[in-house]
């Protein structure tokens, strides 16, 4: 009975492991798709979740819109494009959840002034944000990397990764993150 007792419990503590709390499959965030599909099934046109998706020009109405949907993919899309004005993005950039905060991060738009706020948080979902920025210079992405000692596969995702940081990524040896650069193309030497 105890033996039963014992592969009862162990199985429903791997149960739980591969599926995570509330029945949900454990997974990594993505926005594009689960934020695609919330602002679908409330109606929002196709063409929309497009151009927000994709960074391409949305109207502040629109934006307004969008704002209001409590959804925390959809609210990480808002912040990461790139036309939702320093006004919207400060307020992004101080919102309760880290996911949101990092959509702040990876916006290319980002002021100086947010870099260094969120270079001060406490969340590494931020920084590793920060570290996918396509507009954040080297000099930038290094000093995070060492503030905050990132894996060097967070700035080979970095669409944009400058050339001193593939060279620090090269060096390390890092196996995932030098998959990542083969994957972008970035494999030069």
């Amino acid at each position: 009975m105890r033996i039963a007792i014992v592969v009862l419990a162990v199985l429903l503590a791997v149960g739980v492991g591969a599926v995570g709390f509330g029945g949900c499959v454990n997974r990594p965030a993505w926005p594009e798709r689960d934020g695609g599909r919330a602002l679908r099934a409330r109606g929002f046109p196709a063409e929309l979740v497009d151009r927000l998706v994709k960074g391409a020009p949305v109207t502040t109405g629109e934006f307004d819109r969008l704002a209001r949907v409590r959804h925390r993919d959809v609210r990480f899309l808002v912040a990461r494009h790139p036309h939702i004005g320093p006004e919207r993005m400060r307020e992004y950039a101080a919102h309760s959840d880290d996911y949101v905060r990092s959509g702040v991060a990876q916006n290319p738009a980002i002021s100086a002034e947010l870099v260094t706020q969120l270079r001060a948080d406490e969340s590494h979902t931020v920084w590793v944000g920060l570290a996918r920025n396509p507009s954040l210079d080297a000099r930038t992405l290094l000093e995070i990397q060492a503030e905050h000692d990132l894996g060097w596969s967070w700035f080979a995702l970095n669409p944009n990764c400058p050339p001193e940081v593939e060279a620090r990524i090269r060096a390390s040896g890092d196996p995932s993150a030098l998959h990542w650069l083969e994957r972008r193309g970035k494999t030069g030497g």
